[in-house]
């Protein structure tokens, strides 16, 4: 959950804008049927809760559509609790988890090209090299600190499209995204390809209807490190839509 505000300022043809705002994040884990030598079937699950902030600046020049912003996020960082059980003994224990979300920095740009064309970009750098590892510690009952291990590098999302608006009431977009996957071997967290379609259809009452759809193209990869070293995922393609209507008086 997260609450941002801006102040704005005239400068030159446009207006620059300081952004500023905080956040809630909520953390949930679940390990289900995990396999524990020597014991049996385990699961863990843990929740944590955490607080940040948001810092950034932007300017806009309102005559050909032109706006850049450049947003901080930061990082936050966990103490997990929760439930350890093996249910096949009657086991049941408390659970504690440490571990990092990151920080990231995002870059955003749109411009008029064109009597009702626009061009839109962006490229946003996300510090995942933070998590190393989930620490999970359960006093008395293996796995006591055991270690969920990442290893991730830093992640890298672009984006570029193009929107048109076909006349006052229509318009649409096309853009398309990569995400570089973080894996360094001890996940299958690989890259991440999509595109999307989007349409704007006002009507005669103040409302405007929004829709669009997704494609994406996650790549094949393979664990080298870990309990799963060895282990391929081949690609495969998800799909979300998304449709919705806003009335404005």
């Amino acid at each position: 959950y997260g609450l941002t505000c801006a102040a704005k300022f005239s400068a030159g043809k446009g207006n620059f804008y300081v952004l500023g705002g905080a956040f809630v994040e909520r953390f949930d884990y679940d390990r289900l049927n995990s396999v524990i030598p020597g014991v049996a079937n385990a699961n863990l699950e843990l929740s944590g809760t955490d607080y940040g902030y948001r810092l950034g600046v932007a300017y806009d020049i309102p005559e050909i559509a032109f706006r850049t912003q450049l947003l901080y996020r930061s990082s936050t960082s966990y103490g997990a609790d929760g439930q350890f059980d093996i249910p096949a003994l009657g086991v049941s224990a408390g659970a504690l988890g440490r571990g990092n979300l990151p920080q990231s920095v995002e870059l955003k740009v749109q411009s008029g090209i064109a009597p009702g064309w626009l061009a839109f970009g962006s490229i946003k750098w996300t510090d995942w090299s933070v998590q190393k590892a989930l620490i999970v510690d359960v006093p008395g009952f293996p796995p006591a600190n055991s270690e969920d291990i990442y290893n991730w590098r830093d992640g890298w999302t672009v984006t570029g499209g193009v929107g048109h608006a076909f006349n006052e009431r229509v318009s649409g977009l096309v853009s398309l995204s990569w995400d570089r996957g973080v894996s360094t071997g001890w996940d299958h967290s690989s890259d991440t390809w999509t595109g999307v379609l989007g349409a704007s259809i006002k009507d005669n009452i103040g409302g405007e209807f929004r829709g669009g759809v997704g494609i994406s193209y996650l790549t094949s990869a393979t664990q080298d490190f870990g309990d799963n070293a060895g282990s391929v995922v081949d690609g495969g393609w998800a799909y979300a839509f998304n449709i919705g209507y806003k009335l404005s008086f």
